[in-house]
């Protein structure tokens, strides 16, 4: 078992199972003497919904994703020696893209039994749009390791909520992006869940 895997497999569960499970592979790591291992496990922060809703995207809708992400290096790349035509039809492009993402986010959270709510709807696309825009971010939800939503404003290197890669630790003097400090705290997401 490897950190990698069983963030694969975290981030890949129903918001309601995270913890439990967390629990249990930090334990199996445990058990097995691994302690950096499990250390490493109990660090891993349970995500928002949207964070969840954009993961299962890249899990279960991965070439709908693909796709939105080709047409983001498409729009970074008319940037440089745009044409209006180009750019308008780009721009349709791009709403009609995260259109159908988010409606297929909305469905595949509903076939999990949750339903999002018009903040976390609103969220999901706020976080396409950053996957347009930034290549760091693509890469990032293409993962399907989000914590929460990602909003890039094109000011500087975007505030990315994501699962570090194994080889890097998390830097403790930044804050967290999820508001929440303590592993396996449920207030992460309970925002935006509607309920």
């Amino acid at each position: 078992m490897t950190l990698d895997e069983v963030a694969d497999e975290l981030y890949g569960l129903e918001p309601t199972r995270f913890v439990e499970v967390r629990k249990q592979r930090s334990g199996q790591a445990r058990a097995a003497g691994d302690r950096a291992l499990a250390t490493a496990i109990d660090r891993l922060r349970k995500p928002t919904v949207v964070g969840w809703a954009v993961n299962v995207l890249a899990r279960e809708a991965a070439a709908e994703l693909e796709t939105l992400l080709e047409l983001g290096v498409r729009l970074r790349g008319a940037q440089h020696s745009p044409t209006p035509k180009a750019l308008r039809e780009l721009t349709k492009l791009r709403l009609a893209a995260v259109h159908r993402l988010t409606e297929r986010a909305r469905a595949l959270t509903a076939e999990h039994g949750h339903r999002l709510s018009t903040a976390a709807e609103r969220e999901v696309v706020q976080t396409l749009h950053a996957a347009l825009a930034e290549p760091d971010i693509a890469d990032l939800v293409q993962a399907g390791r989000l914590i929460a939503a990602v909003d890039y404003s094109g000011f500087g290197p975007p505030g990315l909520s994501a699962v570090p890669d194994a080889g890097l630790s998390a830097d403790p003097d930044l804050p967290d992006a999820t508001g929440s400090d303590a592993p396996g705290s449920d207030a992460a997401g309970s925002d935006a869940t509607g309920s």
